[in-house]
């Protein structure tokens, strides 16, 4: 129980940090046919996202997942066979609506922490995912992760509806 207010605790910490000017944000909402729940198991399982995870300017992505943290992950991204850029992420909070990840991708410059912030609501039988990216360093970085989370999401839902 008092590790679950620490990490709530870090959740408001990280969300209500005062907004840079030079923050950008990326915004996605999707819905599917589908419920809430399978829904937060693929976006909340490491094994899972390589299933719906869509990499721009990637020919291969290896998700990882460290055996000491089981809610850490990673994507190593590669492009002609040589390794561009890496992802490393962690879980903040996982319930069944409301999913926050603290996510870094390198090399952009200097290395920096952004959140990734997804709401799940159930109505019958859609799922709609409502997700903020925030914290994002440039125009570069911000239309990579739109592609990426566009695509990603569209994935999600065509698996979700198979």
């Amino acid at each position: 129980m008092m590790q679950a207010r620490t990490r709530t605790a870090e959740v408001k910490r990280v969300i209500m940090r005062p907004p840079s000017p030079d923050d950008l944000e990326v915004s996605a909402v999707m819905t599917m046919k589908a419920d809430a729940r399978r829904v937060a198991n693929a976006l909340a399982i490491t094994e899972y996202m390589d299933a719906w995870m869509h990499m721009p300017e990637t020919d291969e992505f290896l998700c990882t997942a460290p055996d000491v943290a089981p809610d850490q992950f990673g994507f190593d991204l590669y492009s002609s066979r040589k390794l561009r850029s890496s992802i490393r992420g962690y879980c903040l909070l996982s319930t069944a609506e409301h999913l926050v990840y603290v996510w870094s991708k390198a090399p952009c410059g200097a290395v920096r922490e952004t959140v990734v912030d997804i709401h799940l609501q159930q109505v019958s039988d859609q799922c709609t995912v409502k997700l903020k990216h925030s914290g994002l360093s440039s125009m570069t970085e911000s239309l990579w992760h739109a592609t990426m989370w566009k695509r990603s999401l569209e994935n999600l839902r065509r698996l979700m509806e198979a």
